[in-house]
């Protein structure tokens, strides 16, 4: 039997609301992180994205039905190089790299359950 799974782009609101859902698949994945938790991609984003160039949420959510079973932690950002040049990337919420002096966050990943990994890979 194939599954069908959905991505869903989240919005700030959203976002903002996904605590407990975030949570339980953190602690349930092998990605197990202080600075994977909730709390703190959350409240990074709150406090760091008006300092980053054109800031844009990118969380994606993944479902399997209507379990969530992954998460992408990541946002739309441009780095300025000089006057005449620019580069759009997506990076992890909790890391700015050479765009602005936050504080450091590790052990940033992609979360998903137990088990998982082999399934969204042939997704």
């Amino acid at each position: 039997m194939s599954r069908s799974y959905k991505v869903n782009r989240v919005s700030e609101n959203e976002f903002s609301k996904l605590k407990d859902v975030w949570n339980s698949l953190v602690t349930n994945s092998d990605s197990d992180s202080l600075f994977l938790r909730w709390e703190w991609v959350f409240n990074w984003w709150v406090i760091w994205r008006n300092k980053i160039n054109e800031a844009e949420l990118l969380v994606l959510v993944v479902f399997d039905g209507e379990e969530v079973i992954g998460l992408a932690p990541l946002y739309k950002g441009v780095r300025i190089i000089n006057i005449f040049f620019a580069v759009k990337r997506i990076q992890f919420l909790g890391a700015a790299y050479q765009s602005i002096l936050s504080i450091r966050t590790e052990y940033l990943s992609i979360v998903y359950s137990d088990g998982c990994l082999d399934k969204l890979c042939k997704y």
